[in-house]
């Protein structure tokens, strides 16, 4: 059986399906060939044109779950901003920390992040005054971490108001390493991470890790993780300011009453 596209006069061509079946003659000598030809070149057509709309079908419809996707995540990520936004307004100061824990979680999770962090610096920036995370393995969060100055490249990069990001760890320079160990220490091999200022003044970072080398997390990753990232920054400046006022008042009220 052969699929035999014929050549016409015209210079066009038929798709012509042709069977070959050999039949004895009657005296047991000799053979007959019967030729079965049939033309298919319409069929042949129709069956191009099927799976051209099929395929097509098949791409609009991947396309149309891709936007589905894309809409559901966006819905999910405007809901988590409503929330945490919500919950800072009027986030009692006991109640500060939970609150951005959870909203790490919810942001790890949106974004596909192994390990996702806040860092708030103090005022002389010489320590990581607080260290907030969420990782999808939580044996992996350090339990102490060095002083700030102790990452000197990353705080190089961060005083020139420039984020970092890195694919694998061997991108990072010779004299980043105390960035690799704590690379290491999570497992990571992709990291991006942002400065968070207040005015002019570096107040803290935010940043993500990854188990996958490679890994590049969307504009839309990055914006979340600012919006989120400035947040926090801004209820831990306001209890900063208030616990400074406190002090500011015990200090006054103690020296009125040892007058």
């Amino acid at each position: 059986r052969y699929i035999i596209p014929a050549p016409l006069p015209n210079g066009k061509y038929r798709i012509q399906h042709t069977t070959v079946t050999p039949l004895p003659a009657a005296n047991g000598r000799e053979w007959y060939a019967l030729f079965s030809i049939q033309d298919h070149t319409e069929l042949t057509t129709r069956i191009r044109d099927y799976r051209t709309m099929r395929d097509q079908a098949l791409a609009e419809a991947a396309e149309r779950r891709s936007a589905e996707e894309a809409l559901r995540q966006r819905l999910a990520v405007e809901e988590v901003l409503a929330t945490i936004s919500t919950g800072f307004v009027n986030v009692a100061d006991e109640d500060v920390d939970n609150e951005i824990f959870e909203g790490l979680q919810a942001i790890g999770q949106i974004v596909e992040s192994d390990y996702i962090y806040f860092d708030w610096f103090s005022l002389d920036l010489t320590q990581i005054e607080h260290d907030y995370a969420w990782a999808y393995d939580p044996s992996i969060i350090p339990q102490q971490r060095p002083a700030l100055t102790a990452y000197q490249w990353t705080l190089e990069q961060f005083n020139r108001r420039q984020s970092v990001s890195v694919i694998h760890p061997h991108e990072l320079p010779p004299e980043a390493v105390p960035e690799k160990i704590w690379l290491n220490h999570l497992q990571g091999q992709s990291w991006f991470a942002m400065p968070l200022f207040l005015g002019k003044t570096l107040a803290g970072a935010c940043g993500l890790t990854s188990k996958d080398s490679g890994k590049n997390w969307s504009d839309e990753d990055i914006r979340l993780l600012r919006m989120v990232g400035e947040a926090t920054l801004n209820v831990l400046a306001r209890r900063r300011w208030q616990k400074a006022l406190h002090q500011a008042k015990e200090s006054a009220e103690a020296a009125n009453q040892s007058k």
